[in-house]
């Protein structure tokens, strides 16, 4: 057969039916063999003759091996890159003319529209670095499989393909051994598409956050689950890449090309199929909120674009660093100071990059270091990458998350931030890794009111010290008068500005109208270009009018200069006789003009807080959100100015605390009336985890029955904005520290009070507030309720206050605000808790806070404990009927449910690790032993399945005869209408490495037998199913072996129909005969009462264009080989021989696929009416 093939290819060749560009009289050669080709190209002086000949053609077309040369007369070029290629392996005669002809010509390069053996390396999704098209790289994630020939370099190619293309085995077991490395650290492993088969393909890693030592609070900022998985998913673009190929790549500019990965999270321990497609596309569609809600749902988190940026663009170039045995932080300063231009040489290569980082203090799983293991020779990349991955997720906060350098500074935050550097707070903002503001105002208006007004207070008292600088943002000189920096806390009237204000120059003088809204110039000479432009924001001063009020607008319409319309005035309020007078009153007009970041700390301490005061209240954002199909602030654009816009979304971004309002009683702290209540932490999202290891060892050795115990602490207003973004710290004094060094706590909620008072000063008899004026809340004054740990005698002081100089021992939990409406009239902001909560924190008796209402307070309990004896694991679920059924569903592979069995629970979330795994959730299994749970994903770790099934059930003679069915009493289609070159080449070449397996496999080990006699139309095939016996379980047989013995049943015959959008959309797969027991009477095996195969795979929510039919009919076979929900069964009439009464007609199992999909929220390809119309 294989001399056979060789010798119909080489036929093929010489009579020109393969069309190879650059490639003509190709003929016989001396020996045999052999074969010469001429190679004819518009770069080459002379055409050349280039020799070839295949040894051993019994390895054709699988692991035989191509020798060639030129002839005499050939160029010289031409013959080093005939060298170049070696002796490429492992590929049909068209492949192989292919690659000759794109090395040579530079130009093109192998496409995939011949049939290639299924060990084939898949050519022609290969880009060289400088002809790749950026915008449409990622059109369809998955179009290289079946495009047009794009560009390729010889070099590239010979570096990447066909070093491979004769060592399938050998490769496919370096791809399990990598993945294998990634399982047994502790990952859930999952793949997609053609992995072993080396095309595009996607592998996927994950693991419960609950396993990564981060904090609840840090988990709610973060807005993941502690059951969430964290899953990195790494896209093979030309077929998987071992560490060492990457690095190659990376060295020759080719990586984006070849590898893309993406990080998100989801309730699942692996996406679907269809999100994986959406991870990597570029066009994002809208998102219903259906869609939205769904729990499994493949999400972005919220540092994915940046640790995409990261991973992406970095990854690879460090692990080259690490080869030379820097740490992971050496890597990345090294790379950091080389990117920013500083030489590459010794001086920056440091001692302490080679040295090991020390333990983070994470649990193991976190600083796991594949890469250090030095007996291992050949590392694993996914290992890498996803040991990577959450070195940068879970210590976000310590990275800045545009340049990804180690921050220096000592603040301890619950979400991250950027460096100090202007360009990354820019990129921050810019490229949207910060938060999105309209969530933060939509879902928590009351806390985007706090930290706007925490910000204005800040600025307006002199404490505010970080700016945001680097935005590129201008503002009015009007507004730029400056604010000493204040340390204390007793400002004695008020903050004095820097001196006289300044005059202004380059205002433009005009007259205006109020009641037209129109700005009008004097004057103006003709041909005088207009000052202003539509859209541009001024200030506008009335000197003539009483207090000469000053507003800030943007420019309507300047084109019937010197008239001008504007917008609405935004500022101080109008009065109602300039509202209701129409008159011409004189005007300063100051262009936005003057740029930020050139102003002195103090001028920009008062331009943040003037800019503030132009913003809209929240709760009117709020409704002008609300309106919006897509909220988007910026597009409120005359009322929001860019520059009050960008201080806005600055103010929101830099918050790195994490503060829930508190809307429930049961939730909140019973004894501060009048007080506006959050839910308050901070520190690194390793803080809890450290604060509960000093309770539990403090309590141990003092053996408390009272672990920690609960302080007021108090600040004044304006030290708030610094708090919740540096956290709690004793490095500057503004208070005194008469009691000593430490942070100062005290029992009674009045004396926290007095410390955090502030109301209205004012220079002389101007009182002048410094309150955010547009706040909804007015907060004057905050304090904080923090847990500590119980040991006052080993505090600094414990008396009057406590200090506290360990700051591992002090925790947040609660900020308390004074509020007041801004109108008396107004609606109280404050919910009010008049009932204490019924779950009770039970607290110190001798030292209970005491609160505003100067009785002791009471804590709500948010984490009861379960009662003794019925404590009940966070991801079990009550046993039932239902729950048993997705049990099952992990033993679907082996075809039974297994007994049920202890589990050990290594996740940490109970004492008693023993737990019946029948009442797990299919998503909510314990990862510990990263278990995969579908079939798809166990055949990564497999063996090749003669070694597996060897040992599962010994020797059995196979029953199944191959060409024995009569191939006459089925139906036959002719070739449809819809029939179209690529979808037909693509089937052919699927079908050729469909036979080229069969030709390798023993038959009962393959399952399925296509004979190649009987393909007349490439839109239908027929397959058979066989040797389900192999699933039986020692004595225990399938109820479908049973019955197709004893009905004398050789095979299962499937239809498969392939639409003329193949591989875009999925074939329809049904059973010709014989039937099965519908699944109403009892019956299963996924099979439908109309004979449809029922699964997701074949609708166009489950299919993917890489899906390879031998991944689809294993995966059918399997299903009619499992017991759940119930299995399969055979329900004949008659003998089986008696034909049609035990066949299903096609109309039927069409109308069933309808009906599955309908019952089950399936998707049906567009075209599948097209596909199934010709009967």
């Amino acid at each position: 057969m294989p001399r056979k093939q060789f010798k119909a290819d080489l036929n093929d060749a010489i009579q020109g039916e393969y069309g190879v560009d650059s490639i003509s009289d190709c003929r016989l050669g001396e020996d045999d063999g052999q074969f010469t080709f001429v190679f004819t190209h518009p770069t080459l002086n002379l055409p050349a003759t280039i020799t070839a000949s295949v040894g051993e053609q019994s390895d054709y077309p699988h692991a035989h091996e191509y020798s060639l040369f030129c002839d005499d007369d050939a160029s010289e070029d031409a013959a080093v890159c005939i060298d170049s290629l070696g002796k490429p392996k492992g590929m049909p005669i068209k492949a192989f003319l292919n690659l000759v002809s794109g090395a040579l010509s530079g130009s093109s390069t192998p496409s995939l529209s011949e049939p290639l053996p299924n060990s084939v390396e898949p050519e022609s999704d290969y880009e060289s670095p400088q002809e790749h098209d950026t915008d449409d790289d990622d059109e369809d994630a998955f179009d290289g499989a079946f495009g047009d020939p794009v560009p390729l370099t010889s070099a590239a190619f010979t570096t990447f393909a066909t070093i491979r293309a004769g060592s399938s085995t050998v490769f496919q077991s370096r791809i399990r051994r990598d993945i294998k490395f990634a399982k047994d650290a502790g990952f859930r492993v999952a793949s997609f598409g053609g992995l072993l088969d080396n095309y595009k393909c996607v592998v996927s890693m994950s693991i419960r956050a609950r396993r990564l030592g981060i904090s609840e609070a840090a988990m709610h900022a973060w807005r993941i689950e502690p059951s969430d998985f964290i899953i990195l998913l790494i896209q093979y673009k030309e077929g998987y890449k071992t560490k060492e190929e990457l690095d190659t790549l990376q060295h020759g500019g080719a990586l984006a090309t070849n590898l893309e990965i993406r990080v998100g999270a989801s309730k699942k321990y692996k996406p679907t199929e269809q999100q994986v497609t959406n991870a990597f596309s570029t066009i994002v569609k809208a998102t219903s909120q259906d869609e939205t809600a769904d729990p499994a749902l493949f999400r972005d988190i919220f540092v994915s674009k940046p640790l995409n940026n990261l991973m992406n663009t970095k990854l690879v170039s460090l692990i080259r660093l690490r080869d030379s045995s820097m740490s992971w932080q050496g890597a990345e300063d090294f790379s950091y100071k080389f990117s920013r231009g500083m030489p590459f040489d010794n001086a920056y290569t440091k001692a302490e990059q080679f040295e090991p980082e020390p333990a983070s203090g994470y649990p193991a799983v976190v600083d796991a270091d594949h890469l250090a293991d030095l007996s291992i020779k050949s590392h694993s990349f996914p290992l890498i990458a996803m040991q990577f991955m959450l070195r940068h997720f879970v210590r976000c906060t310590e990275f800045c998350l545009v340049c990804h350098k180690k921050l220096d500074n000592l603040v301890e935050a619950i979400k991250p931030y950027v460096c100090d550097t202007p360009l990354c707070l820019y990129q921050y903002i810019s490229l949207g890794f910060g938060p999105s503001i309209e969530h933060e105002i939509m879902m928590q208006d009351k806390v985007v009111d706090l930290l706007i007004s925490f910000c204005y207070t800040s600025a307006n008292l002199g404490r505010l010290k970080d700016f945001p600088t680097g935005l590129e943002f201008c503002v009015p000189r009007s507004i730029i008068l400056g604010v000493a920096a204040q340390a204390g806390r007793s400002l004695q009237g008020l903050v004095q500005p820097l001196g006289a204000q300044p005059p202004i120059h380059g205002r433009l003088e005009a007259r205006f109208n109020m009641t037209k809204s129109e700005i009008l110039f004097d004057n103006v000479k003709p041909g005088t270009v207009c000052p202003l432009k539509k859209g541009d924001w001024i200030a506008l001063e009335l000197p003539d009018e009483a207090g000469s009020p000053l507003y800030h607008c943007r420019v309507a319409n300047p084109d019937l200069f010197p008239s001008i319309e504007i917008g609405p005035l935004i500022g101080q309020p109008v009065s109602k006789e300039l509202s209701t007078t129409p008159k011409w009153s004189t005007a300063f007009i100051d262009q936005y003009s003057v740029e930020f970041d050139e102003l002195s700390e103090a001028e920009k301490r008062g331009a943040v807080y003037r800019l503030l005061a132009l913003l809209p209240s929240v709760k009117e954002m709020n409704a002008y959100l609300a309106k919006q199909n897509t909220p988007d602030l910026a597009r409120w654009v005359d009322r929001i100015s860019p520059a009050a816009f960008a201080v806005l979304r600055w103010t929101l971004a830099s918050n790195r605390s994490c503060i829930m309002a508190v809307d429930e009683p049961e939730k909140a702290v019973h004894g501060m009336p009048e007080y506006m209540q959050f839910r308050f932490a901070m520190g690194a999202p390793d803080k809890e985890h450290r604060f509960k290891t000093a309770v539990k060892k403090t309590a141990n050795r003092l053996d408390s029955k009272y672990p920690t115990l609960y302080a007021w602490h108090g600040s004044s207003i304006q030290n708030w904005h610094s708090i919740i973004r540096e956290g709690l710290h004793f490095s500057d004094v503004v208070n005194g520290r008469a009691f000593g060094n430490g942070v100062y706590h005290a029992p009674n909620a009045a004396t926290s009070m007095g410390y955090s008072g502030m109301g209205p000063y004012g220079y002389g008899n101007n009182s002048v507030s410094f309150i955010w004026p547009n706040s909804d809340l007015q907060i004057s004054s905050a304090i904080a309720l923090n847990e500590i740990v119980n040991a006052p005698a080993e505090y600094v002081s414990s008396t009057p206050h406590y200090v506290v100089a360990q700051l591992d021992w002090i925790q947040t939990r609660y900020l308390f605000v004074k509020c007041k409406p801004a109108d008396a009239g107004a609606e109280q902001p404050i919910p009010a808790f008049d009932k204490p909560p019924t779950s009770k924190l039970e607290q110190d008796p001798a030292r209970v806070p005491i609160g505003a209402a100067n009785t002791p307070i009471i804590i709500p309990n948010l984490s009861p404990k379960p009662e003794k004896g019925k404590r009940k694991l966070a991801n079990t679920v009550s046993p039932g009927p239902k729950k048993t059924k997705r049990a099952k569903k992990q033993n679907w592979f082996m075809g039974k449910i297994a007994p049920t069995r202890k589990v050990v629970d290594l996740t940490g979330d109970d004492d008693n690790g023993d737990v019946d795994e029948t009442r797990f959730e299919d998503s909510d299994l314990s990862d510990a032993s990263s278990t995969v749970t579908d079939d798809e994903d166990r055949e990564i770790f497999m063996e090749p399945q003669s070694q597996q099934l060897a040992v599962r059930t010994g020797p059995s003679p196979i029953e199944f005869v191959p060409g024995s069915l009569d191939h006459d009493k089925l139906p036959k289609l002719p070739k449809p209408s819809y029939a179209n070159p690529m979808a037909t080449r693509r089937l052919l070449q699927d079908l050729n490495v469909l036979l080229a397996v069969q030709e390798h496999t023993p038959l009962r080990e393959l399952g399925w037998y296509i004979d190649p006699e009987k393909i007349g139309n490439m839109y239908q095939w027929i397959v058979e199913l066989h040797s389900f016996d192999m699933f039986n379980e020692g004595d225990e047989e399938l109820p479908l072996v049973t019955d197709m013995k004893k009905h004398n049943v050789k095979s299962i015959v499937l239809e498969l129909r392939f639409p003329g959008s193949y591989p875009i959309n999925p074939p329809f797969i049904r059973v010709i005969r014989p039937r099965f027991l519908p699944f109403a009477n009892g019956g299963g095996g996924h099979v439908t009462a109309g004979g449809a195969i029922c699964h997701a795979l074949l609708t166009s929510d489950g299919w993917l264009p890489t899906n390879t039919i031998e991944s689809v009919l294993l995966q059918i076979r399997m299903a009619m080989a499992s017991i759940d929900p119930a299995p399969a069964r055979l329900q004949l009439r008659g003998t089986y021989a008696e034909g049609d009464q035990n066949s299903y007609g096609s109309g039927e199992a069409v109308d069933a696929y309808r009906r599955a999909c309908k019952m089950h929220g399936w998707t049906i390809p567009v075209d599948f009416d097209q596909t199934v119309a010709e009967q």
